[in-house]
């Protein structure tokens, strides 16, 4: 694996979609414009201005909950329901994602 994808891996949590024991990562291969690089202290950080930068694939990692390893995987356990598409309010659960049950 590539120094650069196990760094990204790092960042992406994992969330929980379906509740069907399948928790899916989002990762962005992205192309920058090299000399438009902005300087910060962190050595592995590469920071640009957004309009040079484009996005070139979208990759999804699935993990089965059996695969999640503690402290080793980043996971959202809660979900979110304003960010559904429309966003929306189940009848099951409070303004703040808590069940009702």
């Amino acid at each position: 694996m590539d120094a650069h994808v196990g760094i990204a891996l790092g960042y992406a949590a994992a969330t929980q979609v379906a509740r069907d024991g399948i928790w899916w990562r989002c990762l962005l291969e992205l192309r920058a414009k090299c000399d438009a690089r902005i300087k910060v202290r962190r050595v592995r950080q590469r920071v640009f201005p957004l309009e040079k930068v484009e996005i070139m694939a979208v990759w999804l990692s699935p993990l089965q909950t059996t695969e999640l390893v503690d402290g080793m995987h980043r996971v959202r356990e809660r979900w979110e329901p304003l960010l559904e598409s429309p966003p929306r309010k189940p009848p099951d659960v409070d303004q703040h994602g808590a069940s009702l049950r």
